[in-house]
């Protein structure tokens, strides 16, 4: 952008004459990250400049002559340079970091002021937050609450949603929640070591993220130096996603080491930090650990969580007065460890057992290539590539007590065979080897083009590959860990891996160059997945997400001599999430039947027969799961107060979820009294017993598209100046969330095995549409108070959070099916008559409608603590407590007297920091 600078020009009538001269250059922070919001001055002269994404600047139309440029920014040291200008210069502007006292820091997410909605939060933030793990910062976010840690279970993420139910059937948003450290992209699209169809109760169940993305227990957080949430519509830079993305920068350069150690009600953290700046070698190099160790409870020392990180990154730079090289690389290795051990006293301690043991490892590298001489069209070139492979191991030991004669039944193709009979107890065993490996690389470009209007545009690709190298799960089949398990191990490295190949392109420009003007971001992203059977829908198929953010800014206004800056933005976008290797090949699912029970009490005359239908639930109509988003926002400054507003729409029609499917089993039932026992002397054959031709249904879930996400809500934030002398202060932020989850699909239901029908079981099944769905809503507001004293050299910071109500309903469903299938395949509708049917009537669920009322529950208010002691510049000591104080009152619903407590045993932490 051209700004003809005709006041100031030198008066010397040499140069009255002479020839326009521009100088350019970049402006950015100390870590040479692109740096706007600057103010600048010429020859104390103040101009409006402004700067593109990659930091650029120009200013054209000067004279030569004598200049003083001064640029400054909050947080930043002012730089002031004095140049004289005989022809074209380059200027660059590196802003060194400031210390500022602690009443500076936010310690909330400060609202994004990039296109879209986003929060951006800082490493003194998070300093003040004292977090243990990720889950912890979420806090800060518009909607957000604080509670206490559960790191001894899987914590995803659920962005903008009200009350999230927790299950399974919806975590498709969780799931397509984006997560990038330094660029590099975590995923596990290729994570198979899910144990919930080996066991009736699954004691892995509550630590697998198989379906539910990333596990935010894994990630450290005492290295991050910024996060910015971006909650609202992303660039097209980011692809395979449903929901929001979170980009996570982590500390680079020179850094004293730093030690900090971490206690609260259940957990105990530990961590140690050191960056050094060859300044002459233009080279920085950054080391770290940390160690994390949480139980269940005070009182539950069987039950922990563990957390061993560590991490080695690496910058050098090479530059000319043409070109700058910039290599940034990282080896990352991260473990975590689940474990139950049983109380001694108990009957299972020496026998159940449960460990679960995740290690990644992780080798990142970016080059990034700048282009210094800005008359080029190409600004910069960007490369980077990213290894991540997972050694994830679970062992289980667990003790099965049949109650009564049980078949063994082991069979690996449709038949029937002879089986055998379980023992009356015994210990299963059971090991799962999940490697999954990922491979991600990235090519962007950036280019600038003038048409009268500035264009800065983005292209690039990127490519990713997911395989899974484990053994898969591992067991004794004779000694299996469910009794009626309908699965069979399997390995994991058989089979196929998958790629996305993508590419990108977008265009950032702005419209007028006044006091009116419109910001806008129009991108589109087009993708396909590949090595895929041709069977699959989605083999070969392109996709498209087209994205737009806008932002209009509108005319300064002057109040009492300040400005008053103001704008509205708006944006709409599609986002689209491709299944995982555990949607895409679901094991196959084993249904067996008993067709021969004869259990002699001559154990060496039993006999069992059984017969088993193998069914393979891979759905090849699987399709991808998509999110149309739009929102609209408004924001508001004045005199360094801020109020912003933003109303979002999320809607999600085809999210990932199983879906019931019934089959017809067509087999034989032996009459044990065909022999008798009494003269029995050997044990008999098959062909022995007199056999009936019998046929049942069974049913078993398959993978689709099966289930709804709809979204709405309003998030706000005011962020006052902090008030002088009282150095405080004020932020009041929070969120109505309304969320709405629903069964997409219709599914299959076989009849009860009560409903008799000619002695025969399980005769019919029934087809049912609007099968389930759920309504939440919750609306919330933080205040938050931080003060700082400076002769105390003390921080306080106080907190009020109140949900104002939260509200839940079952969504009304019908009691009863569209139609039925009988046992000759035959459909019919389902009638009134039906349903006194002896054996039809059992499809009537005849729910009580007292199940559809809305759930009102009202005010929650909790006071939060926090005090941070700067001890020189050495040492840090900070405390916090949540709940210090409890407003939770008594109220009424449908005639019935609801009593709350209103204390709440408050959770107390401490930390202490070291600096060396």
């Amino acid at each position: 952008m051209k700004y003809v600078l005709t006041s100031i020009l030198l008066s010397s009538s040499l140069q009255l004459f002479a020839q326009n001269i521009d100088i350019s250059g970049r402006i950015t922070d100390d870590s040479n990250q692109p740096l706007t919001g600057v103010t600048v001055t010429l020859n104390n002269n103040a101009i409006h400049l402004q700067i593109d994404l990659l930091g650029r600047y120009t200013l054209s139309g000067l004279q030569p002559g004598k200049y003083t440029i001064k640029v400054s920014h909050t947080g930043y040291k002012t730089q002031v340079k004095t140049i004289d200008l005989l022809q074209p210069r380059r200027i660059d502007f590196r802003m060194v970091s400031e210390t500022i006292n602690i009443q500076e820091v936010f310690v909330t997410a400060k609202e994004s002021r990039k296109l879209g909605s986003g929060s951006v939060i800082d490493r003194k933030a998070l300093q003040v937050l004292q977090p243990s793990s990720f889950t912890d910062i979420l806090e800060l976010l518009p909607g957000g609450r604080a509670v206490d840690p559960t790191l001894t279970s899987n914590n995803s993420i659920n962005l903008r949603e009200a009350n999230p139910i927790g299950s399974s059937a919806y975590q498709t948003n969780s799931l397509g929640t984006q997560f990038s450290v330094d660029g590099n992209i975590l995923n596990n699209s290729s994570m198979l070591g899910s144990t919930s169809q080996l066991f009736a109760t699954d004691p892995n169940k509550n630590r697998d993220n198989t379906f539910s993305g990333i596990d935010m227990r894994t990630i450290s957080t005492d290295n991050i130096e910024k996060v910015e949430i971006i909650r609202g519509i992303p660039s097209v830079e980011y692809g395979n996603l449903t929901s929001g993305v979170l980009l996570i920068d982590r500390i680079k350069g020179q850094t004293p080491i730093n030690f900090r150690a971490k206690v609260d009600g259940t957990s105990k953290l530990f961590a140690i930090g050191k960056g050094f700046d060859f300044y002459q070698k233009k080279y920085k190099l950054n080391f770290d650990a940390d160690y994390l160790h949480s139980n269940e409870s005070p009182y539950d020392i069987y039950t922990n969580f563990k957390r061993i990180n560590a991490s080695i990154r690496g910058e050098k730079a090479w530059d000319n007065a043409q070109y700058s090289l910039k290599w940034s690389h990282a080896v990352d290795i991260n473990t975590s460890l689940d474990g139950d051990r049983f109380d001694p006293d108990t009957d299972y301690a020496t026998t159940d057992n449960y460990k679960a043991t995740k290690r990644n490892y992780s080798l990142y590298n970016k080059l990034r290539w700048d282009n210094l001489q800005l008359t080029q069209p190409l600004r910069n070139i960007e490369f980077s590539n990213a290894i991540n492979f997972n050694n994830n191991a679970i062992s289980i030991d667990k003790l099965i007590q049949p109650t009564s004669a049980t078949l063994l039944v082991d069979a690996l193709e449709t038949g029937s065979q002879e089986a055998s009979y379980l023992t009356t107890a015994y210990l299963s065993h059971v090991d799962v080897s999940d490697k999954p490996l990922s491979i991600n690389s990235k090519l962007i470009s950036n280019w600038e083009m003038d048409f009268g209007v500035k264009h800065a545009i983005k292209i690039g690709g990127e490519f990713n590959y997911s395989k899974n190298l484990g053994f898969g799960q591992r067991y004794d089949t004779k000694l299996p860990p469910n009794p009626g398990i309908s699965v069979r191990p399997r390995s994991f490295k058989d089979i196929p891996a998958y790629s996305n190949i993508s590419t990108f392109a977008e265009d950032h420009f702005t419209i007028g160059t006044g006091a009116i003007r419109f910001e806008n971001s129009l991108g589109v992203r087009a993708f396909s997945l590949l090595n895929l059977d041709n069977r699959y829908a989605l083999s070969g198929k392109i996709n498209l997400d087209p994205r737009w953010n806008g932002r209009l800014h509108l005319p300064e206004l002057s109040i009492q001599g300040k400005p008053l800056t103001w704008s509205i933005g708006g944006g709409y976008g599609k986002q689209t999430l491709s299944p995982t290797l555990a949607y895409l090949y679901p094991a196959m699912v084993y249904k067996d039947l008993p067709e021969l029970t004869y259990y002699h009490n001559n154990p060496e005359y039993r006999l069992a027969w059984a017969y088993t239908e193998t069914f393979d639930p891979t759905n090849y109509q699987l399709k991808n799961a998509s999110t149309q988003k739009w929102e609209v926002s408004a924001d508001l400054a004045f005199n360094d107060n801020r109020f912003t507003v933003t109303y979002f729409r999320d809607r999600m029609d085809n999210g990932f979820g199983g879906a019931t499917t019934a089959a017809r089993l067509a087999y034989t039932k032996y009459d044990n009294s065909s022999i008798d026992p009494n003269t029995l002397d050997h044990k008999p054959d098959i062909s022995e017993f007199t056999g009936t031709a019998q046929a049942q249904y069974e049913t078993y879930q398959r993978y689709d598209n099966a289930t709804s996400t709809n979204k709405e809500g309003v998030e706000y934030q005011f962020t006052s100046r902090r008030i002088s002398g009282l150095n405080t202060r004020f932020t009041i932020n929070g969120a109505w969330f309304r969320t709405i989850n629903s069964n997409s699909l219709p599914i299959a239901e076989n009849i009860s095995s009560a409903a008799i029908t000619e002695g025969k079981i399980k005769q019919y099944y029934a087809i049912y549409t609007n099968t389930e769905g759920f309504l939440r809503e919750a609306f919330n507001s933080n205040l938050i108070i931080d003060s700082y004293l400076p002769k105390l050299g003390l921080n306080l910071m106080l907190s009020a959070q109140n949900i104002w109500f939260k509200k839940s309903k079952t969504l009304e469903k019908s009691d009863l099916p569209v139609g039925y299938y009988d046992i000759d395949q035959q459909y019919h509708t389902y009638t009134e008559a039906d349903r006194t049917d002896a054996a039809l009537r059992y499809f009537d669920k005849k729910e009580d409608p007292i199940i559809y009322r809305m759930n009102t529950v009202p005010i929650d208010l909790q006071i939060n603590f926090k005090a941070t002691k700067h001890i020189k510049d050495k040492l840090r000591i900070a405390m916090f407590v949540n709940r210090l104080w409890t407003y939770t009152p008594t109220y009424k619903q449908y005639g019935v007297i609801i009593q709350r407590k209103n204390f709440t045993s408050p959770y107390f932490g401490m930390e202490l920091n070291l600096t060396l």
